[in-house]
């Protein structure tokens, strides 16, 4: 094979790594160290608070009046968590405030005001060294059921994340919840 032929072909291998890594939603950020240490599946139960205003009330931070909203999820901390990384609230002792990364999949937490009014139950992934998650599922806790949320759009039949319009038709969706087992 010729020195141009190689050129080519390792030109078109970095370019097909390109496509199948933005087909599958993964950003890596440019020039970004890859690292031994690797998110770890998280789930815990709690409300979605502002933690600037949670961390002006507890410990008297100067927050001004008039802010951006810092939401993350208050969680009554059981102790140790779980072998399967879970938290639940409740159990009486100190909170522990988890930062959410704002994220396509978690839009309508930031968004959308309803969250605020439930008891949650978010899984996904937590980062080493940090309390902060990222959400990929978002379930509700009404009258003791639990409740798996999302966004329809009635006009394309579309199951979304996100409260903004459809991807599709453009137009509105609406928030929906379908009953789901307790997770454990």
């Amino acid at each position: 094979m010729k020195a141009g032929s190689i050129g080519l072909l390792a030109a078109a291998a970095a370019a097909s790594a390109v496509v199948a890594t933005a087909a599958l939603g993964i950003q890596q950020p440019a020039g970004a160290p890859e690292s031994a240490e690797k998110p770890t599946p998280w789930r815990a139960q709690g409300q979605l608070v502002c933690l600037a205003e949670e961390m002006r009330a507890r410990f008297g931070a100067p927050v001004a009046p008039v802010h951006d909203h810092l939401w993350g999820l208050k969680v009554e901390d059981s102790g140790p968590a779980e072998a399967d990384g879970a938290a639940k609230a409740g159990a009486g002792k100190a909170a522990v405030y988890v930062s959410l990364l704002r994220t396509p999949l978690a839009e309508g937490l930031f968004a959308d005001e309803r969250f605020r009014k439930h008891t949650l139950i978010l899984e996904g992934r937590a980062f080493p060294g940090t309390r902060i998650a990222e959400v990929t599922r978002i379930v509700w806790l009404r009258d003791g059921k639990a409740f798996e949320v999302f966004y329809w759009c009635e006009v394309c039949a579309i199951r979304t994340a996100s409260p903004g319009p459809c991807a599709c038709c453009q137009g509105a969706v609406e928030l929906r919840e379908t009953a789901v087992p307790l997770p454990r």
